[in-house]
């Protein structure tokens, strides 16, 4: 995988993903927290993740009528999260979440895909010199979330 880092504002990768994903009448994406911060990595392979976090919240908590996207800022990174209302996710299941080929088939529910989405989303997160981990609770939720350096690191 080959990366072109930059310096980039994260909401406008944001911004992108959400004019590009099929629109959704009775969901709501809701933008919160430091949406000026900017993080260093490639803005096109950040998308791809964004994208993914955004439509599996649409696939896997079809009920959710809001999405949130929350940018936090630290000291030496940003966290993205996108937050769901949906069924949560049984702790068990959460650290196999990222391995290739892996799928959760929730009772008895078959979804489309291959099981490589969340493994190629850490694998770019990874490539980034960033950090990525999901939050959830059952009938609370979920929370997927990834973090990226603020400025160049020296191991890209």
């Amino acid at each position: 995988m080959h990366l072109k880092p930059i310096d980039f504002k994260l909401i406008s990768v944001v911004e992108d993903c959400i004019q590009n994903i099929e629109p959704r009448d009775r969901v709501k994406i809701k933008l919160v927290g430091d949406l000026q911060a900017h993080v260093y990595g490639d803005p096109v392979r950040i998308e791809q993740v964004v994208v993914n976090f955004i439509n599996n919240a649409f696939k896997y908590a079809p009920a959710s009528e809001n999405i949130e996207v929350a940018i936090v800022q630290g000291v030496e990174s940003v966290k993205l999260s996108v937050v769901d209302s949906g069924p949560g996710i049984n702790a068990e299941k959460l650290p196999h979440l990222f391995d290739r080929y892996y799928r959760i088939d929730e009772g008895g529910f078959q979804y489309s895909g291959l099981g490589l989405g969340l493994y190629i989303c850490a694998e770019i997160i990874k490539k980034n010199n960033g950090e990525i981990g999901v939050h959830s609770e059952i009938g609370k939720g979920s929370e997927f979330w990834f973090r990226l350096p603020m400025v160049k690191q020296n191991s890209m």
